[in-house]
């Protein structure tokens, strides 16, 4: 008897074909992968298993493969993808090592992570046509078409490179077959024209044209339908048998009633993640990634989904979801578990008319977790360019729903604020700040108007809820105290923050909160330096005893100060620096800072206006008109010479060269000029008034102020020194100190006003006020003036020519 054994495989998981060449025979083919079982059999039974292996490029002319263990398969599939991830985070030689991910993805079969990182390496190699193909290749091989056709067509831009059309014309070839299954023959047709537009050689391409031929001939025309039902003269309806077979009836109700279950059980839900950071959810059982800032699409079946999570980037408040809709909706749903994306729905209009325009072209989302949007064209996807209108119409309006990524905060809230959305910004915070509780113009968002119709009782109570969150927060802290100062002036929180100081003496954050509230400016000096004495830099404590040396002209040491405040964190007290080391005159490390954001950024405005701005003031005057230059030419494109115009009179402005100012301001037309410049320049005070209109502050009332002593205009003199007794009386402390001080009406003391701690320019033009507004003070307040004057700012050439009478 023969006995037949040995050793087979059975079950086939994982599984992947690759199109490419064996390394066994040469031959190039299918090549496939996937996990399996190993047994022993006897006469074909599988009876001993021997583990569990993975079969690695299967090739299907030789049969030949490679096989690996399971287990170590999936350990060195960890460790390299660990250690690419490294090489990558470090910034190792990025092209090489993102092209190695991308082949070690493919390696192990991780398809659903490739797709999902495709978007991201696309972004960072926006300008790596080497990159760009390869992701367009493989999406090719995932048959995903659309992000292949994307990533190709981003490579051809760059270069029009034949690689890139080789792919276009692959991937419109497949993704026009796809949508022909479907029986979109319209949206495939429109895929295989764009590719011949780009390029119009693939018109003869054999495939292509094939492709289109089937395309145009397969489209429905509505004179050739057949009507299934005749109603005869009674009215009692009779299928007509010879028109369709039984078959062909079957086959017809059966696809109806596919249609009514698939609209009835499966819904299309897009998960958004508005972190920078990824995590992942879990919905009825299923883990899903979130990439960075991106978004996955879902299709699910059930009505109802239920959450859940593990990570401390998100909290989720909302359990299950309920996706019932309307039976006439075409809604999507649109879900945000960390509820800080904004979501925008534009519209468009599409028209024969290049001037036709649209009202109101953006919807916004934000701050809640689940969104229902009708009526959408493109998801998260531009508009395209073109579309073909109907014969019976000249115009055509289109929606998108798109996920706008911000930079910070600020630039959401923003757009929030222009469009005077006020709800939607108090929602927003509501989310963002427990989780950035260190973002400070975000909180001074919040505790202002702009935050809802929320009383400030609701902003003390969500302030207090966070305030000993760990790790302390000085940022928060600093806008609690400024907030309980302004609204609940009667709640004493000093001995709050003393008996905190006196329970953590060693923590420098609360000396320094301590002495933010203490009256006594000698004590809260103090404080300050104790501020100094932790076993971490607190640079608050260094910024806010540069500021007490700057207000009393002390600008050595308040330089010096400066300097440990912009070391321990350059992002926070980069202005006290930049004031100090222009009193001092240092201005080349400001050039060299700034240099190198407008070297990364030379699109960005104020990077560009201020680089230009200490360029001025250190005398450069070649750098910049070589830096304003590229400005423009990036800026400007057509206005050139207007900008160029402004920009030379904002210069001789900020160097008090005042007739050249105005004859740069001279060529340009109203719409292009600086009104609050030019009434400055003339000492035009009803246009200096008429321009300060309702957003007037100190300082620019103070202008007014001495604008109009010295034209002897005594009416705008006397509403501008009005303006500023009522902003002195209702701002902060220091301010109400010199309010009182002016109220008195015998002057003001020298003294005192110099221990005020106001910032510098203010100060400036306020000693300048005093002395115009008391003789008797002139003198000493004029030279104070003047020794404040290194400060080259608005207008600083106007002190200067008031105190030279």
């Amino acid at each position: 008897m023969v006995i037949l054994y040995g050793v087979n495989h059975y079950g086939k998981e994982n599984y992947h074909i690759e199109y490419g060449e064996c390394q066994q025979c040469g031959q190039t083919g299918q090549l496939s992968s996937y996990d399996t079982a190993q047994f022993f059999t006897l006469f074909f039974i599988p009876l001993i298993p021997l583990g569990k292996k993975r079969i690695i490029d299967q090739c299907p002319n030789c049969k030949k493969h490679y096989e690996i263990r399971l287990s170590k398969y999936y350990k060195q599939k960890e460790e390299d993808l660990h250690d690419i991830n490294n090489k990558i985070q470090q910034g190792e030689e990025i092209e090489k090592n993102t092209i190695n991910l991308i082949h070690i993805l493919f390696q192990y079969a991780q398809f659903d992570e490739y797709l999902r990182l495709s978007d991201v390496l696309a972004a960072k190699s926006h300008s790596n046509t080497d990159i760009l193909n390869l992701l367009a290749v493989k999406c090719y091989q995932l048959g995903s078409y659309e992000k292949s056709i994307r990533y190709a067509n981003q490579s051809y831009q760059i270069n029009q490179n034949s690689d890139a059309i080789s792919i276009l014309s692959s991937a419109s070839a497949g993704l026009a077959q796809k949508l022909y299954e479907k029986g979109k023959y319209p949206d495939g047709l429109k895929h295989l024209r764009d590719l011949i537009i780009l390029d119009p050689e693939k018109a003869d391409d054999q495939e292509i044209k094939s492709l289109i031929e089937i395309g145009e001939k397969s489209q429905p025309v509505a004179d050739q339908l057949t009507p299934v039902i005749e109603y005869r003269k009674k009215g009692t309806p009779t299928i007509l048998p010879t028109l369709i077979p039984a078959g062909l009836l079957l086959a017809l109700a059966v696809f109806i009633g596919s249609i009514f279950v698939y609209d009835t059980f499966f819904y299309e839900v897009w998960l958004v993640n508005g972190l920078k950071e990824a995590y992942s959810v879990t919905i009825n059982k299923k883990e899903y990634q979130l990439p960075e800032s991106g978004q996955i699409r879902i299709v699910v079946n059930q009505d109802v989904l239920n959450f859940s999570e593990d990570s401390d980037l998100i909290h989720i408040t909302e359990n299950q979801i309920d996706l019932k809709k309307g039976e006439d909706s075409d809604a999507v749903f649109i879900i945000n578990p960390d509820q800080q994306a904004m979501i925008i729905k534009e519209k468009t209009i599409y028209s024969m008319n290049p001037e036709a325009g649209i009202d109101n072209p953006y919807e916004f989302f934000i701050g809640d977790f689940t969104y229902q949007i009708d009526d959408i064209d493109y998801f998260f996807e531009e508009f395209p360019e073109t579309i073909k209108l109907s014969s019976s119409l000249d115009e055509e309006i289109k929606h998108r729903v798109y996920h706008h990524i911000a930079s910070d905060s600020q630039e959401i809230l923003e757009i929030l604020i222009y469009h005077g959305d006020r709800e939607k910004i108090a929602k927003y915070l509501d989310k963002y700040l427990p989780f950035h509780r260190a973002d400070n113009y975000a909180l001074s968002v919040y505790i202002s108007q702009y935050a809802g119709d929320r009383n400030e009782s609701e902003i003390r109570s969500f302030l207090e809820k966070y305030l000993y969150q760990e790790p302390v927060s000085i940022e928060w802290h600093r806008s609690y105290q400024e907030f309980m100062s302004r609204a609940f002036p009667e709640v004493d929180i000093y001995q709050h923050y003393l008996q905190n100081y006196q329970q953590n003496s060693q923590n420098p954050m609360y000396a320094y909160l301590l002495g933010r509230i203490e009256e006594d400016e000698d004590k809260a000096f103090q404080y300050y330096q104790l501020s100094e004495n932790g076993s971490e830099p607190i640079g608050y404590g260094y910024h806010a005893i540069a500021y007490h040396y700057m207000c009393k002209g002390d600008f050595q040491n308040g330089y010096s100060y400066a300097v440990k405040a912009y070391e321990t964190d350059n992002k926070s007290f980069f202005s006290t620096y930049y004031v100090m080391s222009e009193a001092m005159n240092k201005i080349d490390p400001i050039l060299k800072d700034y240099e190198e954001r407008w070297l990364l950024d030379q699109s960005h405005y104020s990077n560009t206006y201020n680089y230009l701005y200490y360029l001025w003031l250190a005398d450069n005057e070649e750098k910049a008109q070589e830096v304003q230059d590229t400005y423009l030419i990036n800026a400007y494109e057509e206005d050139i010479p207007i900008a160029q115009a402004y920009f030379q009179a904002l210069y001789h402005y900020l160097n008090g060269n005042l007739n050249q100012c105005k004859e740069a301001l001279s060529g340009l037309d109203e719409y292009n000029s600086d009104p609050y410049l030019l009434a400055i320049l003339n000492k035009d005070v009803e246009a200096l008034q008429e321009q300060i209109g309702d957003w007037g502050n100190l300082e620019n009332y103070c202008v007014l102020y001495i604008l109009s002593k010295n034209q002897k205009a005594g009416d705008i003199a006397k509403y501008a020194y009005d303006k500023i007794m009522e902003l002195l009386q209702d701002g902060e402390k220091e301010e109400q100190k010199l309010y009182q001080m002016l109220v008195q009406k015998k002057g003001v003391n020298f003294s005192e006003f110099v221990d005020l701690n106001l910032v510098p320019e203010l100060k400036r033009v306020i000693a300048t006020m005093v002395g115009l507004a008391y003789p008797g003070a002139k003198k000493q307040f004029f030279a104070y003036a003047n020794q404040l004057n290194q400060f080259k700012s608005t207008p600083y050439w106007l002190i200067k020519e008031t105190t030279s009478d």
